[in-house]
Formats: structure tokens, C-alpha cells, sequence
């Protein structure tokens, strides 16, 4: 995440893990992805997921 964001253009960072997968949404939940709502894609139903540059750098000036 940290590598993306030193690009200055990057605002925010999205993922689509399926909803089954509960293992990745809980990796990225702790890694400060927020679930944003359930889309469907072309592989099936997903949680639409994402992280912004301002939620990351409020996480990383609390620590």
C-alpha cells in the first residue's frame, strides 16, 4: 500500500476480493481497506473495497 501511495497521482486503492473469501477481506480490512459495498463482475459477485491516501497517511501520523 505504501508503494502505491508514493506515486503522488495514486488518491485511493480499490480491490475486489470475492465475499467467500473471508481470509483476504480481513487481511485487507487490517491493512485499512474499508468495504465500500457488493459489486458484481464478470467473474461473479465481489466486495468492493478501498483504501484512500488521506485514511492512510490519518493511520500512518496516529502511529
Amino acid at each position: 500500500v505504501e508503494l502505491l501511495f508514493n506515486d503522488p497521482e495514486v488518491t485511493k486503492i480499490q480491490t475486489d476480493p470475492s465475499p467467500s473469501n473471508l481470509r483476504a477481506i480481513r487481511c485487507y480490512e487490517k491493512a485499512g481497506f474499508e468495504r465500500q459495498g457488493t459489486v458484481t463482475t464478470p467473474y461473479g459477485p465481489a466486495v468492493y473495497m478501498v483504501q484512500t491516501r488521506q485514511a492512510f497517511e490519518r493511520t500512518r501520523s496516529d502511529a
